[in-house]
């Protein structure tokens, strides 16, 4: 969904039941103005993150749970 517009992620997300993990703020105001209850947003705020470094740490994030649940 890489040339997909803010509101075509948040439309595809709550039709397939997932969930959104951003870098961008607009996503949360998008939710707000639209009273959308679906789908979760998650913002990560890590001044400075790309691509690359945000999908090491959700991988990071992901073993941890993971292993937490082992």
């Amino acid at each position: 969904m890489g040339d997909a517009t803010n509101e075509e992620i948040i439309q595809k997300a709550s039709e397939t039941h997932r969930i959104v993990v951003t870098l961008d703020a607009d996503f949360h105001t998008l939710m707000v103005r639209s009273n959308a209850t679906k789908p979760s947003v998650i913002r990560i705020r890590v001044e400075g993150l790309k691509a690359p470094a945000l999908i090491a740490l959700l991988n990071g994030i992901k073993l941890s749970s993971a292993d937490a649940l082992n």
